[in-house]
């Protein structure tokens, strides 16, 4: 969660959003939001689907690394 919360941030602060904008965007509290970028609780794929598309932002962007190639996917 930390990972994922650390990269709103980032992605958040790029486009120059305050955590005021991205709520008024994503109808989620600024507190609940803070929360999330500090990784002090869990996040639903909903909310978090619904983050990306305020950011503008593909969930994948989410799990990706610093280098972008930190998922990998084993079927079984």
């Amino acid at each position: 969660m930390k990972q994922i919360g650390k990269r709103i941030r980032e992605i958040r602060k790029q486009i120059g959003l305050t955590l005021q904008d991205l709520s008024d965007k994503v109808n989620l509290s600024v507190s609940y939001l803070s929360q999330i970028e500090n990784g002090q609780v869990s996040l639903s794929i909903n909310h978090l689907e619904t983050i990306g598309r305020a950011l503008e932002t593909p969930l994948i962007d989410f799990f990706n690394g610093e280098n972008g190639n930190e998922i990998s996917l084993v079927r079984s």
